[in-house]
């Protein structure tokens, strides 16, 4: 039989929390314990931003510092765990930078292949590659926001990271804010000169939009 990760599109098994509202699950969303992804990308696009928080959150910046925290010695060998994904690295406790599109991109490869065996070769590198993109846009969404906006609707972009990752605010509605305010800013040169109260309402407007054109949807 397929793996498990393979049949919920889900190749990191990403136990389903209700709390984690991550886009593309599938309906029902768990299996009894892990996510259901519409499509494989999702999945992908899960392990690939949760690693990023590992990093930029828990500054775990060595593959022995982010498997351990991703896989507890409690539910797994974790020591084995370490030495399989780090091969194709310098070492398991060489610093690494997930901000880095290959570095990410081969970490999830590893990941993927530890956690669904041969089945995981069934992820192609390009699907891999397709998720890991979408969870370093959703992650430079926030710094796109802070750069076409005032210093108080930076402020604003920082909650709405905060929003993503405690599921209040899925990421694609964070891109897409970040993608309205870029598109409107060029066109306002005195954006940047706003006072922040106006800076506030530029972010929320564009949030307010997104929001009502998904719901009209």
């Amino acid at each position: 039989m397929t793996a498990r990760g393979i049949r919920n599109n889900n190749p990191g098994n990403i136990e389903h929390n209700r709390a984690n509202r991550w886009v593309g699950l599938a309906t029902p969303p768990s299996d009894g314990r892990f996510c259901r992804f519409t499509e494989m990308k999702h999945g992908v696009r899960a392990l690939a931003h949760l690693l990023l928080v590992y990093q930029t959150k828990y500054k775990l910046d060595t593959i022995r510092k982010i498997i351990t925290r991703w896989a507890p010695n409690h539910e797994n060998s974790t020591t084995a765990y370490v030495n399989a994904v780090a091969r194709g690295f310098h070492s398991a406790d060489a610093q690494i930078d997930l901000s880095d599109v290959h570095t990410l991109h081969h970490l999830t490869r590893r990941i993927i292949d530890h956690e669904n065996g041969a089945d995981g070769a069934l992820v192609s590198d390009d699907v891999i590659g397709e998720g890991v993109r979408m969870a370093l846009a959703a992650r430079r969404a926030p710094v796109r926001l802070a750069r076409n906006a005032t210093a108080a609707a930076a402020a604003t972009a920082a909650t709405a990271t905060a929003a993503v990752e405690t599921g209040l605010l899925d990421h694609d509605t964070l891109t897409s804010v970040a993608d309205t305010v870029s598109a409107v800013a060029p066109s306002f040169s005195l954006l940047r000169e706003l006072t922040p109260v106006v800076g506030i309402a530029v972010v929320v407007a564009a949030l307010g939009f997104v929001l009502w054109r998904r719901w009209r949807r």
